[in-house]
């Protein structure tokens, strides 16, 4: 029935006005005259008041619910049952139904999102500690005010655990096992909220609207069925879980469902904190040669994690990865298409003519088996190169060779009336010089030249001949067999000595037992004795049967000792075959397939375990390292290590969840969102102290400690790697040892002392060359590569690099390659092998990207702005340093803002942009730690400081400052700071009168190999020699000098400061009446002079006042 305002029930309550109408009956506003305030009442409808049973036991519910009280549930207050209606009271909210809300597409935050749904189940949580089941939640049921304070509704059809089944459920929320079977219990709620759930963040439910039958039919698919918002791709788990069809799948409590959607939540905040972050790289030494270098501990075991494989062509390995798809004997061309050169006014096309062809072009090209050059790449490239459409013959040849581009696709659209004349070659770029081999020349009419563009694209494809792509071991009584798998959990939890332990009473109780010399060989292989592992395992296998499990077992690992890697496989796959299901012999295969760089088989495998075991934590806690291994972090984060993390809470495995933890500070580390990283490796660390495993503790502090040398604070990242090598060595972990030598040569290596870094490892890799693993070999030949290339000894530092580069290909490790070529590569940069290196930058760049590996990725295109700066384009290289530097200072991180404050400085004092420099330093100096005052970046921070003085003519000042800093360098000063010193020290003696008298004409003989390597300090050398020569008339002097350095400077192509060097030259053949002209130097002056703002014009010119001009000055 339906009631008008003013009617008085029960003489108490006056009806206010409606609020809403449910299935069950209508809700009202009313004022209780007895207490003289407004609540609510429900008037049931009047087919459930004509039902005395049901009526009866509604009422009893309803009297239940009376017992709920708590902050997001309407509290009910009585049951009434008037002449003329049954209706019960309870609280008014001011607020709409939930439904209503998601119908306005009210937008939410994700922290919005989060405190509604906490709500939910803090409500359902309260509910159900009373016994009482919900049955029909829905967003209708629910609601929701202005503040968002949620309040769940009409428990009045609720049902007590024990009560027989009731037709009640709205069916677009209702779990099949509801639909199915009419079973109630508490996973119907979870059901039904993780519905409303997906529709709040969704606006639409999860499975479309559709006949009860049918409906039922695709919600029995389960969570497969239901499609994610990319944005809500972390909640995938929560979702597979809640949305399940099987009942043994869907969250057993509501605290498990609750944690499923904080790991989710959790991961998206993430996510999105970190899209407004990036990441910097680890400087090895930085900043005086510009070297970048990372490490990061994997910190599961001792090694470190490895990825996808690739050969050592130096192909990128995004395009290698599509190649392998092809049959070996299949040859592909790679075409790079070039922008249009257009002429003339095009009226009929309302867009870029240029961009659209070359749009067209890459489309119906890439329709062919053809490798087309990515666009946004080769614009980037044009970029870097500072080169503007038309090219000359030169540049196009360069542009191919840096991008691998097989032939060139180039030409010209003009406007002539209403026709466009199209010109289109295709040039060889394999040839010496590039070579036309196909041509077209066309007139169209203006609303046509797309289509023929497609057209003539089929006309390369064909040219090109290319095609459109069209036994058991003996019973062991009860006792053994928990004493071995105890003893089994100890080794995987790295708890060696209880593990020892153990295994003393196990050969005690049962001496006979063959399974203990397994175990026994399982630990000394645990501990690095592998003399002894090799003992027990030959002796068992003369012991045991040929057909039985222990005898594969042995064989296995006995021929994985002995390197055998074809018997190791053999016997694994025979033990696979007789027990498909045993996780402990599938991972110790997984094991061996991961060192032996076979990842992805090693995922194939994991993926089937997986399908067979859901509820193992370890298979997904594997499947997360994989991924990590192979660059596949956001998965990893999203999925794996997420289910992983669920399913060791649940089962309250404590030392399991703080591996997993872990796990996430390595993925966290690896995306370069540092705070996160280490949040995570300190909750790893509390629960791996409160359980007392030492390797792991270990292992936590020096994942720690490479969080707190990134953010600067060194002294407590020695201290913590000092802590873990304690550990290490007392329980006589070798592998463990050499990792912590390695984090110490870094934590050295970052505050400058590289001779105490190289020793640290040295040491490392004296242990590593005893082991089995190329990966760690060739991370500590990396390291000792980096090193040497630090202290300026290329030769030493080539034969390390290239060995690691070949250890990281036998174990198929692109995070390892990649950086291994980063630092060839800036071999290549310091000896003037720019285009080499610029190749092997924009290369790894594009590797790094497809790998997911951002801090590569920022290192190469770092490197790529500095070459860019070495060829005076400054304007690229400042806006990709002040991108990465907004980048840096978001994620909170003063080294790496230190790091790119000091190359800007380097750039704007060159550039005569003083206060642009002045401001820098003052940023740098305010970021600088205590700490960080001994290392090189403080120490090219004090230089950069002296010539910033000097500049500004303050040369008094820039002496004494640099008196004072040459006073403090010591053995442990770089050679190349130590040149850099000299080359500083000349620089002022020229400018300044004062100081004329301390400059430097001889090189001493230690510094001259650093001089060699280094061409951009070389020439810098020189061309103040020569500067000084000039100023002093010493004519053969400068010939002499202008003779050893112009055949480098032509070699180089557009080094920034050629111009300084072709003003020299002229002076030279003035003063030997030999024809000159000015306009060569003043062109490249002039071409230099465009990349420096207007206003900077003449600072530049007098900090670069050409001696040449002021002597010829003096003639005239």
């Amino acid at each position: 029935m339906i009631l008008s305002a003013g009617t008085v029930l029960i003489g108490r309550f006056e009806i206010l006005e409606p609020l809403g109408k449910g299935a069950h009956g209508h809700v009202y506003s009313v004022l209780d005259r007895q207490l003289d305030c407004q609540i609510a009442i429900k008037v049931l409808s009047d087919e459930l008041v004509q039902n005395s049973q049901q009526l009866s036991r509604f009422r009893d519910e309803i009297l239940i619910c009376r017992r709920i009280s708590h902050p997001n549930i309407i509290r009910v207050h009585e049951f009434y049952h008037d002449i003329d209606c049954v209706f019960y009271t309870m609280d008014q909210v001011d607020g709409t139904t939930l439904s209503e809300f998601i119908k306005n597409k009210v937008s939410l935050s994700l922290d919005e999102l989060h405190n509604i749904a906490m709500q939910l189940f803090a409500g359902i949580e309260a509910a159900h500690k009373k016994g009482v089941i919900h049955c029909d939640l829905k967003p209708d049921n629910i609601l929701i005010t202005s503040d968002h304070h949620v309040y769940i509704n009409d428990f009045g059809i609720a049902k007590l655990e024990a009560s027989d089944n009731l037709e009640f459920a709205t069916h677009a929320y209702a779990s099949p096992s509801l639909l199915n079977s009419g079973e109630v219990n508490e996973k119907i709620d979870f059901y039904a909220m993780a519905v409303t759930l997906y529709e709040l963040m969704h606006k639409k439910l999860p499975f479309s609207e559709q006949p009860a039958n049918q409906l039922t039919a695709e919600k029995n698919k389960g969570a497969s069925a239901v499609k994610l918002n990319r944005k809500f791709k972390t909640f995938s788990a929560f979702f597979d879980r809640s949305l399940s069809a099987m009942p043994h799948q869907q969250p057993e409590t509501i605290d498990e469902m609750r944690e499923l959607w904080l790991v989710a939540f959790n991961q998206t905040q993430s996510s999105i904190a970190s899209s407004s972050q990036t990441l910097w790289w680890r400087i090895a030494g930085v900043v005086i040669i510009f070297g970048f270098f990372g490490f990061f501990y994997w910190g599961f075991n001792s090694s470190s994690v490895d990825t996808n494989a690739q050969d050592g062509s130096g192909k990128p390995l995004a395009e290698k990865s599509a190649k392998a798809v092809q049959s070996d004997n299949s040859v592909v061309d790679s075409i790079l298409i070039l922008p249009m050169q257009t002429t003339g006014s095009l009226s009929a096309l309302n867009y870029s003519l240029s961009d659209a062809s070359l749009a067209v072009l890459y489309n119906r090209l890439s329709q062919f088996r053809l490798r087309i050059i990515d666009e946004a790449r080769m614009r980037q490239t044009l970029d870097y190169l500072g080169y503007q459409i038309p090219l000359t013959n030169h540049q196009k040849k360069q542009l191919a060779e840096l991008l691998g581009a097989d032939y060139l696709l180039t030409g010209t659209l003009t406007k002539l009336g209403d026709q466009v004349d199209m010109s289109l070659q295709l040039l060889d770029s394999r040839t010496k010089q590039l070579t036309e081999t196909w041509q077209q020349q066309k007139n169209y009419s203006e609303n046509k030249i797309l289509d023929e563009l497609s057209n003539s694209a089929s006309n390369i494809a064909e040219h090109l001949n290319s095609t459109e792509h069209t036994q058991v071991d003996a019973i062991v009584s009860g006792r053994a067999n928990w004493l071995i798998r105890q003893t089994e959990d100890f080794i995987s939890q790295n708890r060696l000595e209880q593990a020892e332990q153990t295994l003393t009473n196990l050969k005690k109780e049962f001496p006979e037992l063959k399974q203990a010399s397994f175990l026994e060989a399982t630990i000394a292989l645990w501990r690095g004795e592998l003399i002894k592992a090799e003992s027990l395992l030959e002796q068992l296998i003369k012991n045991t049967r040929h057909d039985s499990i222990l005898h594969l077992k042995a064989q296995a690992r006995y021929s994985e000792l002995k390197s055998d890697n074809k018997k190791v496989e053999h016997f694994y796959q025979k033990l696979i075959d007789i027990l498909p299901y045993d996780l402990s012999i599938n991972f110790d295969f997984i094991s061996f397939l991961n060192s032996q760089g076979q990842v992805e088989q090693a995922k194939k495998q994991l993926m089937a375990l997986s399908k067979q075991d859901t509820q193992s934590p370890k298979i997904w806690f594997e499947l997360s390292k994989a991924a990590i291994r192979t660059g596949d972090i956001q998965r990893a984060l999203d999925e794996y290590l997420m289910k992983a993390l669920v399913i060791y809470k649940r089962t309250k495995d404590r030392f399991g969840e703080a591996n997993v933890l872990n796990a996430f500070g390595v993925a966290l580390q690896r995306q370069g969102r540092f705070q996160q990283a280490e949040d995570y490796y300190q909750q790893a660390l509390n629960i791996r102290e409160e359980l007392d495993v030492p390797q792991a503790i270990a292992t936590s502090l020096g994942n720690l400690a490479t969080m707190q040398s990134i953010k600067g604070d060194f002294s407590a990242a020695k201290q913590s790697l000092q802590k873990a090598l304690a550990i290490r060595t007392e329980i006589n972990d070798s592998v463990g040892v050499a990792s912590i030598n390695d984090k110490l040569g870094l934590l050295e290596e970052e505050q400058g002392d590289y001779k105490t870094a190289l020793k640290y490892y040295r040491d490392a890799l004296s242990i590593r060359m005893t082991l089995d693993d190329n990966w760690l070999k060739a991370e500590s030949m990396n390291n000792i590569g980096y090193i040497y290339f630090l202290l300026s000894q290329f030769d030493e530092a080539l034969v390390y690099l290239r060995q690691s580069e070949q250890n990281y290909l036998s174990v198929n490790e692109p995070m390892g390659i990649i950086k291994v070529r980063q630092s060839l590569a800036q071999i290549n940069m310091q000896q003037g092998n720019w285009q080499s290196a610029y190749q092997v930058f924009s290369t790894t760049t594009e590797d790094a990207k497809a790998l997911g590996l951002k801090e590569e990725a920022l290192v190469a295109e770092g490197f790529l702005a500095r070459l860019s700066f070495f060829q005076g384009n400054f304007k690229v290289s400042e806006n990709i340093w002040q991108s990465i530097k907004d980048q840096v200072i978001a994620a909170k991180d003063s080294r790496g803002e230190t790091e790119i404050n000091l190359w800007l400085t380097e750039m704007y004092i060159n550039t005569g942009q003083l206060n642009k420099a002045r401001r820098v330093i003052e940023n740098i100096k305010q970021n600088l730690s205590d700490e960080e005052k001994s290392g090189e970046q403080y120490q090219w921070y004090k230089l950069l400081e002296v010539e910033l003085l000097a500049s500004r003519g303050e040369y008094l000042p820039a002496v004494r400052l640099l008196n004072d800093f040459r006073a403090r360098m010591n053995d442990k000063t770089s050679p190349l700071i130590q040149f850099r010193t000299l080359i500083l020290n000349n620089w002022i003696a020229i400018k300044s009168e004062d100081y004329s008298g301390n400059f430097i004409e001889t090189l001493e003989s230690s510094l001259s190999p650093v001089a060699s390597a280094h061409i951009v300090d070389w020439f810098k050398w020189q061309e103040i020699q020569a500067i000084h020569a000039l100023n002093h008339s010493n004519w053969n002097k400068l010939e002499n000098i202008l003779n050893n350095v112009l055949p480098d400077l032509r070699r180089l192509d557009n080094y920034w400061r050629q111009f300084q060097f072709e003003a020299l030259l002229y002076e030279l053949k003035n003063n030997k009446q030999v024809p000159a002209s000015q306009s060569i130097y003043k062109n490249s002056l002039q071409r230099i002079l465009l990349q420096i703002p207007e206003n900077n014009h003449e600072t530049f010119l007098q900090l670069n006042n050409f001696p040449a001009l002021t002597v010829s000055e003096k003639k005239e």
